[in-house]
């Protein structure tokens, strides 16, 4: 068995989190323009979780 390997993301990674959320408010406002009715969001905004 590999040795676990945990990683950690930086301050300077960290800084990419306002783009990132940027981009996913974007994503889910053109989901539906997209012509999906059935579309949702595939992350909860604010969580990591699907």
């Amino acid at each position: 068995m590999p040795p676990k390997t945990e990683y950690s993301l930086t301050d300077f990674g960290r800084t990419l989190s306002p783009i990132i959320e940027a981009m996913q408010q974007w994503g889910n406002t053109h989901l539906n323009i997209a012509g999906s009715e059935e579309s949702e969001p595939l992350l909860e905004q604010g969580t990591s979780e699907p």
